[in-house]
């Protein structure tokens, strides 16, 4: 078998298509209805692929949204620019 035949196309498309919400941090029933997907799938691919490091995408992020009103450095990315106190 390769993942190259034809009959594994959509699936492909499917895992590659919750992936990229996945990155775009889309609630779960946002990723099951575009791409089919069961929720413990989804889960799975986001442990396997987006919490990679020791900390998730998501919590590394809130450390920084809690203060966003107070520290004017926030990048639109959610990373510090200039000071590691925010």
């Amino acid at each position: 078998m390769r993942i190259s035949d034809d009959r594994y196309d959509r699936e492909r498309s499917s895992l590659d298509l919750a992936l990229q919400f996945l990155r775009h941090e889309a609630r779960t029933q946002t990723i099951r209805l575009w791409t089919g997907l069961s929720d413990d799938r989804i889960r799975n691919l986001y442990r396997s692929y987006m919490s990679r490091g020791g900390s998730s995408r998501a919590t590394a992020g809130n450390r920084h949204t809690r203060s966003r009103t107070s520290c004017a450095h926030i990048g639109s990315n959610g990373r510090v620019l200039s000071s590691p106190a925010c």
